[in-house]
């Protein structure tokens, strides 16, 4: 059976007995109770502090403490004892103001008897039990909290509300409080912290009573992070917002400038083909050198499209199934047509699946990379594919190769970046913008797949794509390598 611990404080000997015989009498509820008594306020404050009571039955009128203050003196020395005053008739407003001030019950003297005086002690040991719970979550709370009585002086703060303002419970406890809280109500303030940072407070502030007196519970929370936080999705939105306004101004332009341009290849190609008559050799030459650089400002144009419309999203890639070894057979034959072109060496795995992708960007994807490939191969271009896996399920891995100067790992870092180029030999291939490979990256990520690129320099450049793959077998044969 459990053990009811209790301290009883009174100086009273006739008193003290009869509270020792209700106390010893048998009854309903459980738990014997074992009485410990002090005749003094010094000495029952001594007991206090060597041994551990379960509640604290207090004479409000002592020898050494009168009143409120022999209450006082028991929770300064225990703050968390479940206490019990008892008093007379005459002195009943007294008891009250104790209990306002935290004590858990009083009884008046002459007026009780064993059921009553045991029933105020447990309960006594339950709301005290009850209020250390509360008290515990308040010292765990993340926000800081604090009581500010009518004086402005405040009365409790936990952890959080000392780390929030940087201060121990000296600096805060019966000062002043230092931040214009509201009255009631949410309000900010700005706290320059001691490692010189800025913090931003956030602080709520509700009326409450506090130990028989009008105050504020004020809540605090740093909400310095959160408003970092709702500043920098405000910028990427604007951000955002820019990079779509700059796409279709780049789309709009890149539009406008297509159609005359077309005109012009178109009005170049006639005369390069004699249908306008014939021309001298310095003419066709003159002719000749307009015709490919307006073709250069077309691919250009074409470009700067493509990469608008993948980054906004507006291209919607097809999913089917495709042969790669059909869709490096068309992209190679337009590259053999390339005057002066490098050798190109395909090589397939065996029996390899279908890629299941977009037809369109596949093609435009194989031919960047080829594209770039040739501008940069002294001899040769090399083309290999096998099965492979990403992100766990089936796919196949292309690497383009070329046996170019190579990159440098600065080089590398920057590669699919817009209007970023590698250096080249002078006179080897066109010059573009720097956009190609920033497609293709656009690319195999609306293609759900994954690019990138290795080298050593002075040794050539590899480029490697992955895309998804069908489980079902390919619709084409490509058991044997293709030769160019």
């Amino acid at each position: 059976m459990r053990q009811i611990n209790v301290l009883l404080i009174e100086d009273d000997d006739d008193d003290a007995a009869l509270i020792s015989h209700y106390l010893g009498m048998p009854g309903e509820g459980g738990g014997v109770f074992n009485l410990k008594r002090a005749d003094r306020l010094a000495s029952g404050c001594k007991l206090l502090a060597q041994e551990r009571f379960d509640a604290v039955l207090l004479d409000l009128m002592l020898p050494g403490g009168v009143g409120i203050e022999a209450f006082l003196k028991v929770r300064e020395q225990k703050p968390d004892a479940a206490v019990v005053v008892l008093t007379g008739l005459k002195d009943e407003s007294l008891a009250l103001k104790a209990v306002g001030l935290g004590a858990q019950d009083y009884l008046v003297k002459g007026t009780i008897d064993d059921r009553v005086l045991k029933r105020a002690l447990r309960y006594a040991i339950e709301r005290a039990r009850l209020l250390g719970k509360i008290q515990t979550l308040l010292a765990r709370d993340a926000d800081g909290k604090l009581v500010v009585d009518s004086r402005n002086l405040v009365r409790y703060a936990n952890a959080a509300a000392e780390t929030a303002l940087g201060r121990g419970p000296r600096e805060l406890l019966d000062r002043p409080f230092s931040l214009e809280a509201p009255a009631e109500g949410r309000s900010s303030v700005k706290i320059h912290g001691a490692d010189g940072s800025d913090r931003l407070i956030e602080m709520t502030a509700v009326p409450i009573d506090w130990e028989e007196a009008p105050a504020r519970l004020v809540t605090l929370r740093d909400v310095t992070e959160l408003r970092r936080v709702e500043l920098m999705r405000e910028e990427v939105r604007e951000r955002m917002n820019l990079i779509e306004l700059k796409n279709e101004f780049m789309a709009s332009v890149s539009h406008d400038l297509r159609n005359p341009l077309t005109t012009v290849k178109t009005a170049l190609q006639s005369l390069r083909d004699g249908m306008v008559g014939p021309m001298t050799a310095p003419q066709a030459r003159f002719v000749e050198l307009a015709y490919r650089n307006v073709e250069r400002q077309i691919r250009i144009i074409n470009n700067v499209l493509d990469l608008s419309r993948l980054q906004s999203g507006r291209l919607k890639p097809e999913s089917k199934p495709v042969a790669l070894a059909q869709a490096l057979d068309e992209t190679s034959q337009a590259y053999q047509l390339l005057p002066g072109a490098p050798k190109l060496d395909v090589q397939l795995a065996a029996d390899l699946p279908d890629l299941v992708t977009d037809p369109d960007l596949l093609g435009r994807l194989l031919a960047n990379l080829l594209d770039n490939a040739e501008r940069y191969a002294r001899s040769k271009v090399v083309v290999r594919a096998f099965a492979s896996e990403h992100e766990g399920r089936p796919a196949i891995e292309v690497s383009v190769s070329d046996d170019g100067p190579g990159l440098s790992e600065q080089q590398l870092s920057r590669l699919f970046t817009r209007y970023v180029q590698a250096s080249r030999a002078p006179g080897t291939g066109y010059k573009g913008a720097g956009l190609g490979l920033a497609i293709s990256k656009e690319i195999v990520t609306a293609l759900g797949g994954k690019i990138w690129a290795d080298s050593l320099p002075g040794k050539g450049a590899r480029f490697h794509f992955v895309l998804p793959a069908s489980t079902e077998p390919s619709s084409a044969t490509t058991s044997q390598a293709l030769k160019h």
